[in-house]
Parts: structure tokens; sequence; C-alpha cells
């Protein structure tokens, strides 16, 4: 797992790192797969393990987006601006967390919240954007970082929001669209400063990684 960096270590590993391969292997997987199987591939055991007595791959198949793939991308096909893919990408993430339901199957709370969603609605927007059903290459640009463990340690000698960034964070850290904000903030200032598009940032924390 990659540690935690100071800004300008991280903006210079950033600045030198060669994505171009790493980006050849993730694309493998989601070669000639339509949207709606690229969606139903996105729920993972990773983000699955987080929800117990949730029945999630039955509450993902809930999601209003998840049958209608191919009218996401017509959607992305479509965006040709910042501030019109990151009002669909937070209209993903608030509507997973009104289709999964507030409780869990024991009549809990569930553990859904924005900042998984917002993981699991940005994975979504990243699969689609390098499989070979996009036809929007401006997309890459566009897209947010995904938030887990892997994406979060590197930042914790960086981030000064609160709480503190722990030292094997989970998918969960993210509470609300404010600390969301913040970190995307963050990352794009990052980014910007390394000259490369903010999902590099996760293909160098987490791609490379694995």
């Amino acid at each position: 797992m990659k540690q935690s960096l100071a800004r300008n270590e991280l903006v210079a590993k950033l600045r030198s790192f060669n994505s171009a391969p790493v980006i050849k292997l993730y694309r493998l997987p989601y070669e000639g797969k339509s949207p709606r199987e690229i969606l139903a591939r996105t729920m993972g055991n990773s983000i699955s393990r987080a929800f117990h007595h949730e029945t999630p791959s039955l509450r993902y198949k809930r999601w209003r987006w998840y049958n209608d793939g191919e009218l996401l991308r017509k959607k992305l096909d479509a965006i040709k601006d910042q501030e019109t893919f990151d009002r669909l990408a937070k209209e993903l993430g608030e509507s997973i967390v009104t289709d999964w339901g507030t409780t869990n199957d024991l009549g809990g709370a569930s553990k859904m919240n924005i900042g998984i969603a917002m993981k699991i609605a940005n994975l979504v927007l990243k699969h689609l954007t390098f499989s070979d059903s996009s036809r929007n290459p401006d997309l890459i640009e566009l897209l947010h970082v995904p938030w887990d463990k892997f994406t979060l340690r590197p930042l914790r000698k960086i981030w000064r929001g609160h709480p503190v960034i722990p030292n094997s964070p989970s998918q969960g850290f993210v509470k609300n669209l404010a600390m969301y904000q913040q970190l995307h903030s963050l990352i794009s200032g990052i980014a910007q400063e390394a000259g490369v598009a903010r999902i590099i940032y996760e293909f160098w924390a987490w791609d490379a990684a694995h």
C-alpha cells in the first residue's frame, strides 16, 4: 500500500508516473462489454464486504441506473464540461443512497452513506469512460477520484480536514458531501500541479499497487 507523502513528493511521483501500461491493463476486462455488463461488474467484493446483513448484490440491482447503462453512456457521451459532469456524479451518488434503503435486513441502520455511494458512482463512471463503449475521450479529464483506503492513505500528511485520515482508512471514511468536496478540491489541486488528470492519481495509488 502506498505510504503517506508530503505534497511536493506526491506531485513529483504523479509527474513521473507512467500510467499508459497500467491503463492498458485496466481496460482489458471491459473490452467488448456492454454498459449494462460494466455496471454489473462494479459492485465487487471489496465494496460488498462493508455491508453485513444488507444483501448488497440485491440492493445494488435496485439502483435506478443498474439496468440503464446504455442511457448513462449516452449521457456521458454528451458531456463537454466539468460542471455538467460534477452534477451527474452527485446525482448518481445520491440516487444510490435513496434506492439502497435506510435499514439493513435486521432493521438496523444501513451502512450506506453518500461517501460510499460516491465511490460506487465514480467507479461506474471510470469503468464506462475507459471501456471501448465510450465515445467521449474528454471524460478522462473530468473524472473524480473514488475514495477508499488506497486513495486516502497517501494523503495523510497533506489532508488538513477533520477527522484526520487514519493509518488504515476505510471506504466509509468520507461521511458527507462536504468532506467529499474537500478531498476532491485537494486532489484536483495536486493533479493540476503535477500536470495530470485527477484519475491518474487513482491509477497510481490503487491500480499500480495491485
